[in-house]
């Protein structure tokens, strides 16, 4: 490996650690952006079928959802300079500045109407490595406010890559490896539902019997080379956006006392709604740490099946509340029952609260596999 700047040899001290701890990766970033005065830096997977984000970790400025989904809506494709970055040589790291076309570059929508009023005037970045299936990338931005890059500053980077690209190999290894296979799968083989545990690089390292069963016979969703996928390609993008949406919330620990579930509705013959929701647990230290991205199905026939009348008598929900809790069993989140019961989201978050202490559901999907447990009336 090539020799490091005498001032970026404490980085290679963290990078040895990042795999070691919870927080040893957003550490080390952390400490890479205050280092180097990075607007932000974002490491990431990227799947080469669909073009979505397997995994992303952000340290600094990062972008809102709205600003990230529109970049990928409408820039990503067109972006000429995440274009040559993604697909030059591994370990090359491509600055704009430093080019002698850059005002080529600087001159492409995505730059002039998305980077710029972002204040992502500087980047730069190279792809770490490649495979048939996905690129992983290391991007940095500074803002307005900030210096352009420099060529000293674009050779510690490249003199730093081999050992960022080590590191990162090594947690996908840690990541697929370490996945208890035998304590996972008796865990979501209490759904009734059909359930998949994800990664934080959104493979699929374990599912129930009836998710096994789905997939056996379903064309609308499939798994490839581990990654779960819909036929069709908006929703595809859905799903995509709110697997890796819900896995970064997660590992951030923005968490809001309702789960961050999104449906993905497929094609109105297929029945099924595909929510995505974390799955936390408790480390030794009573902290939540993030195990994996939790992927489930539901049937909208036998959900609509279950009648508000059953609500009511089975759990003792006031009419309000089972209306409530029937709209959330087709996996509506609360801010469209809102739209749709003309109620203010406050107050029907605070009836979802009361269904799950009525029902004894600490959440969304435990109430679904709940009342999808209950025999339909004839």
């Amino acid at each position: 490996m090539n020799s490091v700047h005498q001032d970026d040899i404490h980085l290679l001290e963290l990078l040895t650690l990042a795999n070691h701890s919870v927080t040893g990766w957003q550490d080390f970033l952390d400490t890479l952006v205050s280092h180097f005065n990075l607007n932000c830096c974002n490491l990431y997977l990227i799947s080469m079928s669909s073009q979505s984000i397997r995994f992303q970790d952000w340290s600094g400025t990062r972008p809102s959802d709205i600003q990230l989904n529109e970049y990928a809506m409408k820039y990503f494709h067109s972006d000429t300079t995440h274009t040559l970055m993604l697909f030059g040589p591994e370990g090359e790291w491509l600055t704009p500045n430093l080019r002698e076309d850059k005002e080529k570059l600087e001159s492409t929508a995505a730059y002039q109407e998305w980077a710029i009023p972002n204040n992502f005037i500087y980047s730069t970045g190279t792809a770490l490595f490649k495979d048939q299936e996905s690129i992983c990338a290391v991007h940095f931005n500074r803002g307005a406010e900030q210096p352009a890059f420099t060529q000293a500053e674009e050779d510690r980077f490249t003199q730093l890559t081999p050992y960022l690209t080590t590191a990162v190999k090594l947690r996908l290894k840690i990541a697929s490896e370490l996945t208890s296979q035998s304590l996972i799968k008796p865990l979501i083989n209490t759904f009734r539902l059909p359930v998949a545990i994800l990664n934080e690089f959104a493979e699929v390292i374990a599912s129930n019997d009836p998710m096994e069963d789905f997939l056996s016979t379903s064309k609308n969703l499939v798994v490839n080379e581990k990654l779960l996928s819909i036929d069709n390609k908006d929703n595809d993008f859905n799903l995509q956006f709110s697997i890796a949406n819900t896995i970064s919330i997660a590992k951030e620990k923005h968490l809001d006392y309702e789960p961050k579930t999104v449906s993905v509705h497929n094609e109105e013959n297929s029945h099924f709604t595909v929510g995505v929701c974390e799955l936390m647990e408790k480390n030794q230290k009573q902290s939540e740490v993030f195990v994996g991205a939790m992927v489930y199905l539901v049937s909208r026939d036998r959900m609509q099946s279950i009648t508000e009348k059953q609500l009511k008598l089975i759990f003792e929900l006031t009419t309000s509340e089972a209306k409530v809790c029937s709209l959330l069993m087709k996996n509506i989140p609360a801010k469209k029952i809102a739209e749709l019961e003309c109620k203010s989201v406050n107050t029907v978050r605070e009836q979802i609260q009361s269904c799950y202490a009525k029902t004894g559901a600490v959440n969304q999907l435990e109430l679904i596999n709940l009342i999808g447990c209950i025999p339909l009336e004839d």
